[in-house]
């Protein structure tokens, strides 16, 4: 195992080449093409005259799209890594295999004692004597670090990584300095953008907001609730939900399944009310009462029963696994609801 307190091999190589290469091109803090006449020139010939984002006219500026938070030491990993998965160094490279099912290729299977096949994949439920194998991952495991590092350590290896990475590094700032991908912005939306990662509602056009992934674009909350038609929970008249899907908010709903459970031990026929469902009665009581333990059960609740040895869960699958491991061979899986 590669010592988490020290630099790697093909980490140092990195950084020593990188080093180098900014010493001899100048380094990024120095790359300034916007502090030249040049730069200015361009900048007067691409800026239009309002942002394209909220439609302001004052403090205009250039918003480079594709140059945000530029790290060249990722860039020079990803060729490295790109060279690496390339050469003979990492063909030569066994590939481990892993077991998995025959029918559905996942390696969620299990084997047992007493009944077969042997094997049974609890994704698809497939039985089956022997599993098939495929091709895991080499990537992050130790041998690939090994050798990786190795291989870097070559001149030639770390000199044409170094060649390609100058290539993207001239071409970067070319298309910086060309003004290519950009963007006409104020400088409120600008600076939005790069400190908050919001833009102005795609929707009203009024207020900054947040990226929403489930809309695919930028849009405040009030424009959500529009969207998705959501309303002021009737019971706490502070969270919002969806009256199409639900009768009240996400916390009133918790809290109700909370202050509404009931439970009976199946025993002895002790009720409890209003118990926390994560938390019901138990260890006090089997102590107190001599009950067997998870006889305390929720009412309501249906159970999934082993007709041959009374075994029961609130799942199903819990239930067919304790058969397929067990003795127990009932010719149906039986339900029980305590009232």
């Amino acid at each position: 195992m590669e010592n988490k307190s020290e630099k790697p091999i093909r980490n140092e190589i990195r950084d020593e080449e990188l080093d180098a290469f900014f010493e001899e091109n100048a380094s990024e803090a120095s790359k300034r093409p916007w502090d030249t006449e040049e730069w200015e020139e361009k900048r007067e010939e691409t800026i239009g005259d309002e942002c394209e984002w909220c439609g302001g006219k004052e403090d205009l500026v250039i918003h480079h799209k594709e140059h945000e938070d530029m790290q060249w030491w990722k860039l020079w990993d990803r060729i490295r890594d790109y060279a690496f998965e390339k050469s003979d160094a990492y063909e030569e490279l066994e590939i481990p295999t892993n077991e998995c099912c025959p029918n559905c290729k996942s390696q969620s299977i299990y084997t047992r004692e007493t009944k077969e096949p042997e094997y049974r994949c609890q994704k698809c439920k497939s039985e089956f004597d022997e599993p098939a194998e495929k091709e895991g991952s080499l990537k992050n495991s130790e041998r690939y670090w090994k050798a990786m590092n190795e291989y870097v350590q070559r001149d030639d290896v770390r000199e044409w990584i170094t060649e390609q990475f100058g290539q993207i590094y001239e071409e970067y700032w070319e298309s910086y300095f060309n003004m290519e991908y950009t963007a006409t912005v104020c400088k409120s939306c600008h600076y939005a953008y790069h400190e908050n990662n919001q833009k102005i509602c795609s929707e009203c056009g009024e207020t900054y907001a947040d990226y929403r992934g489930d809309l695919q674009k930028y849009v405040c909350w009030d424009c959500v609730v529009e969207i998705k038609e959501l309303e002021k929970c009737p019971e706490c008249g502070e969270n919002w939900y969806n009256p199409e899907h639900r009768d009240e908010c996400k916390k009133c709903r918790h809290n109700y399944s909370v202050e509404t459970a009931d439970f009976v031990c199946a025993d002895c026929g002790e009720e409890w009310e209003n118990q926390v469902v994560m938390e019901p009665p138990g260890i006090f009581h089997y102590h107190e009462a001599d009950c067997e333990q998870g006889s305390i059960k929720q009412k309501g609740v249906t159970y999934y029963v082993c007709p041959d040895c009374d075994y029961e869960s609130e799942s199903e699958e819990t239930v067919k696994l304790h058969v397929d491991n067990t003795n127990c061979s009932p010719e149906k899986i039986e339900r029980k609801t305590y009232d």
